[in-house]
């Protein structure tokens, strides 16, 4: 059997074993004791907004809750994480046309550096906007006491970052960019100038890192929706390393 048929397998093997996990939590109870877990839901608030004291009468509901907490939400995110990263993995097998190993090996960059900047903003924002849905499944959760503060004060703070942080983020894509000639082979490598590619590849393996973080935030943290944002940043930060290499090779 050919490569891609081989891991469109395994593909489906790790969607199978996804929808049999999120099938199990469909048949589980959230609380191992309903009414006392709303009996901790309605708590009295703290009788201070901070301090010791606040931070110990916090710690204790999140305890309480803890403890009666059933793996219904655990089951359900790492099975939808699995779905959704073999859903991913599948379609990039088709949409970058990898039939054999080699084909990886002569995997280039988008053609544009427009392209580049869509899948960039594509993969920036809807993190951002996976990681404001999986505040409010918390929040539907129970996962933040009631007397916490307003959704909107994280929700704003997420999109302030996200518009702020991709407008530094454009402003580097554009300066690498520039003048580049794409596609680039997205494995490429200056032999001449090792340190020059080091400093891309360092920047890109931080990126690859922090992608690795959001994958395990994915069931630590019921973060499921943001499996395709980071197919998406990891294809966008190689071709970026890919376009500025390329472009010192060519000038």
């Amino acid at each position: 059997m050919s490569f891609r048929i081989n891991l469109l397998l395994v593909c489906l093997a790790l969607f199978i074993a996804g929808g049999e996990l999120v099938w199990q939590s469909q048949s589980m109870d959230e609380w191992k004791d309903f009414n006392r877990a709303q009996a901790i839901q309605t708590w009295d608030p703290p009788g201070e907004t901070h301090g010791a004291a606040y931070d110990a009468y916090n710690k204790r509901w999140f305890i309480a809750m803890d403890a009666l907490r059933t793996d219904k939400w655990p089951y359900h995110d790492a099975g939808a994480a699995l779905m959704a990263f073999a859903a991913c993995l599948a379609a990039s097998l088709f949409l970058l046309r990898i039939n054999t190993l080699p084909d990886v090996a002569r995997l280039k960059t988008p053609r544009s550096p427009k392209r580049i900047y869509l899948l960039a903003a594509l993969g920036w924002f809807g993190y951002a906007a996976s990681a404001i849905l999986a505040l409010l499944q918390g929040f539907d959760r129970f996962e933040f006491p009631p007397w916490a503060d307003s959704m909107m004060v994280p929700i704003v703070a997420i999109s302030a970052f996200a518009v702020t942080g991709w407008v530094v983020v454009s402003v580097v894509m554009w300066l690498v960019l520039r003048g580049t000639p794409l596609p680039a082979p997205l494995w490429i490598w200056r032999r001449d100038m090792p340190m020059h590619d080091w400093i891309y590849t360092g920047v890109v393996g931080v990126a690859l890192l922090l992608g690795l973080e959001i994958l395990r935030e994915t069931y630590l943290y019921g973060h499921w929706s943001a499996v395709p944002t980071v197919f998406l940043c990891v294809y966008a930060a190689l071709s970026i390393r890919a376009a500025g290499i390329a472009k010192a090779v060519a000038g």
